[in-house]
């Protein structure tokens, strides 16, 4: 059975948080986000302790070791550029411009797909 009323349930609330009022929402819009709470808590998962999360990035560091000059080795991302930082970060789905979120995945190949490499790119999972 669905949750919301319409299938144009968001349309309107997006609509409305848009163009009428932002901060000051009218009975449609909380009844929605009533029903995405509702919807939200019956896909709420919880994980075991020690389960595997994802997370990629676009790029690779390259570089080539002194002692084989005519190969480049290309290897991972370190550590510390896996973790957002702040001041690198542009508006994304969720996270506004300056302020870093962590995406996870549960699997390696959702976790690529969610940063959309294009074609050929180096991708750091």
């Amino acid at each position: 059975m669905p949750i919301f009323k319409s299938f144009q349930a968001y349309d309107m609330f997006a609509r409305h948080v848009r163009v009428e009022r932002r901060y000051a929402l009218d009975y449609d819009s909380r009844a929605f986000l009533d029903d995405v709470k509702q919807a939200a808590r019956a896909r709420a998962k919880t994980l075991p302790t020690g389960h595997q999360l994802w997370r990629a990035q676009i790029g690779s560091e390259s570089y080539d070791p002194e002692i084989w000059e005519e190969i480049e080795f290309v290897s991972p991302l370190p550590a510390k550029r896996m973790i957002p930082d702040p001041k690198l970060v542009g508006d994304g789905r969720i996270n506004p411009r300056g302020i870093a979120y962590l995406y996870l995945a549960e699997d390696e190949s959702t976790a690529i797909a969610e940063v959309r490499p294009w074609l050929s790119a180096d991708v750091s999972v």
